[in-house]
């Protein structure tokens, strides 16, 4: 009989001896620790619409003047769906998530305007395209999202959450007895 078995020798035979891990489908809100046993691909696109990423108005880019008085539109806020076209003198109030209108390519953050009355003066703004998520700009429909073999944790059980995953497969979690035997195991008063 050997005697003295290293951690790593131990890991080996270990590693040797396990047979062929059964996969289970699991809700996800039981999945912490779990390892995958599919590949996750998204199925849409996040974020699924260009979205204002602040407070702000917006306009096309075109239209842009510094110091000039426009007039607010209207407001869009989030879940709106706003489909009006704009007059070259006219902006859109926009908040935070908040769906962009297709002729409209900029959003100038509240702190950089002047409102008073319906209208609005815009002291500075940025560049075509500034403060705005775009569409699938995180991710896309069909882009590899998790792998697997990963081990899931709170991140990813998000991730599968907010693509409105709620089952995944997972191998199941194997069953491991640990038998502490040799010389050195004593009793109490020895």
């Amino acid at each position: 009989m050997r005697k003295n078995i290293e951690i790593e020798e131990a890991y080996k035979i270990f590693e040797n001896n396990i047979k062929d891990v059964e996969i289970e489908e699991i809700d996800i809100s039981k999945g912490l620790g779990y390892i995958l046993a599919e590949d996750i691909y998204s199925p849409i696109n996040q974020p699924p619409f260009s979205k204002s990423a602040m407070d702000g108005i917006t306009l096309n880019f075109k239209n842009l003047k510094e110091n000039f008085e426009f007039t607010i539109n209207s407001t869009i806020y989030a879940g709106d769906d706003c489909s009006f076209n704009l007059k070259d003198n006219e902006v859109y109030r926009i908040m935070t998530g908040a769906k962009i209108p297709v002729h409209c390519d900029i959003v100038i953050p509240q702190e950089n305007c002047i409102f008073y009355n319906g209208k609005v003066i815009i002291k500075k703004f940025g560049k075509k395209g500034s403060n705005i998520c775009f569409l699938g700009e995180d991710f896309q429909k069909g882009e590899l999202l998790l792998k697997k073999g990963e081990k899931l944790d709170y991140i990813n059980l998000a991730l599968l959450s907010s693509i409105g995953v709620t089952k995944i497969k997972v191998y199941k979690k194997i069953k491991i007895a640990l038998l502490i035997s040799g010389d050195e195991v004593s009793s109490p008063w020895e």
